[in-house]
């Protein structure tokens, strides 16, 4: 099998599963190796809940529940230029 493929056969298994713990130890191996997420020619490394991080829990809790939003298509998202000129709007820029 593909790389591709079992990424997405253990993302399916992830939504599936309902066990708190293991969905814990998932997340702990991920925090402890990072993901590698490429962005164009960049490449950086994810940690959601690195040890140095500057979020508190509630915070990091707050972005996964605004992305679990967005990713149900419940959220709203914005073009950097909308929220550009919002800004600018805002303090009569």
């Amino acid at each position: 099998m593909d790389k591709e493929k079992f990424k997405i056969l253990l993302i399916q298994k992830i939504i599936e599963c309902s066990d708190t713990d293991v969905l814990k130890k998932i997340e702990k191996i991920l925090d402890e190796n990072g993901s590698e997420v490429k962005e164009g020619m960049e490449e950086y490394k994810i940690f959601t809940q690195h040890k140095d991080s500057v979020l508190t829990d509630e915070q990091i809790e707050e972005v996964d529940r605004r992305y679990q939003k967005y990713l149900r298509g419940e959220g709203k998202s914005y073009a950097w230029e909308e929220v550009e000129e919002e800004i600018q709007r805002k303090n009569e820029l």
